[in-house]
């Protein structure tokens, strides 16, 4: 086979980083995508968007050949692997709607083989992993299914990618086998269970993640309401008491940002000749952005975790940015 790997949705947070991860242990990987804009700046050996200690990755893995951007789904046939970057699609009420999922992974069914493994990598509705392997089954594709769902941070990813165990399901032993031997690659620990069991596992670190925030901005506002300092009560809270570490620091979550731009830009890349930026002792921050004519700013109170915040917001500002104003 041509490809060790292919990632399908290999430009955006999730399958770059992977797919540059990949390739740096040795792996042949293409990554598969549809935006011609983001293939050119990949390409040209810039990261679309802020990812620490990517970049340097991204430039010598393309001039080993180790990495290829494509545009074609014919590469799908050329590997034995698919890592596919979609989760699932849903209605104006939240609602999980397999149909749109079934229609995407339809464009793509010529261009499975019998025998490939298919590894299912974003967060998806539970039972969508076996609901997808029935469909292909049903349109006579005989492929390994996986569900190896993502753990990384935006910004962290080519740390984290190592760093953190490996949830990895399949309904078979060899399923099991290939995923295990793709993934461990990148970190020692991997850890086995139904694909059930990882859909909800993926499911419940997120909701657990927001119930943590939520429960810290509860505490922030009963504290004001008794004329108390958060800041002191997390301190008396948090030193040295283990069972109350993962408590999020004060304020967190708390934030407000905003982005204006008179005109399209040329550039999705974070760092534009000539922007301006500054940051605040009491958390707000903004930058000024002449080449894409816009403005950003953004108060927080999270005295902890700016940095990271900082990064998060640009993301998201110059992934937008990328996308042509109508």
């Amino acid at each position: 086979m041509k490809y060790d790997a292919v990632i399908v949705g290999g430009f955006g947070h999730v399958g770059l980083p992977l797919a540059i991860s990949l390739a740096d242990t040795g792996q042949k990987i293409c990554a598969l995508d549809i935006d011609q804009r983001a293939q050119r700046t990949i390409g040209d050996g810039h990261m679309p968007f802020q990812e620490d200690g990517a970049e340097e990755l991204l430039r010598r893995t393309l001039a080993n050949g180790n990495l290829t951007l494509s545009l074609d789904p014919n590469t799908i046939a050329q590997t034995e692997t698919v890592i596919v970057i979609i989760g699932t699609p849903v209605d104006r009420h939240l609602n999980p709607e397999f149909e749109l999922m079934r229609d995407i992974m339809a464009s793509y069914l010529p261009y499975f083989r019998d025998g490939q493994l298919l590894v299912l990598r974003s967060t998806v509705y539970p039972g969508i992993t076996e609901k997808l392997r029935t469909w292909l089954r049903s349109e006579g594709k005989q492929v390994e299914l996986a569900f190896c769902p993502e753990r990384i941070a935006e910004g962290f990813a080519m740390t984290e990618l190592h760093s953190l165990p490996q949830i990895v399901s399949s309904f078979t032993e060899e399923g099991v086998l290939r995923a295990r031997a793709l993934f461990s690659r990148l970190t020692k620990e991997i850890i086995v269970v139904p694909p059930i069991e990882a859909e909800l596992a993926k499911l419940f670190t997120n909701v657990w993640r927001y119930i943590k925030f939520a429960a810290a901005n509860q505490f922030f506002m009963l504290a004001n309401d008794h004329g108390a300092d958060y800041y002191r009560i997390h301190h008396a809270m948090t030193t040295n008491y283990e069972r109350a570490k993962d408590l999020p620091g004060p304020g967190f979550g708390f934030g407000l940002g905003f982005a204006v731009r008179k005109d399209a830009g040329v550039s999705p890349v974070e760092g534009s000749v000539g922007e301006y930026n500054w940051g605040g002792a009491g958390g707000t921050y903004f930058w000024v952005d002449p080449k894409e004519d816009m403005f950003v700013v953004y108060m927080m109170q999270s005295p902890s975790k700016r940095v990271y915040y900082r990064t998060i917001l640009k993301n998201m500002v110059y992934s937008a940015v990328s996308v042509p104003m109508k």
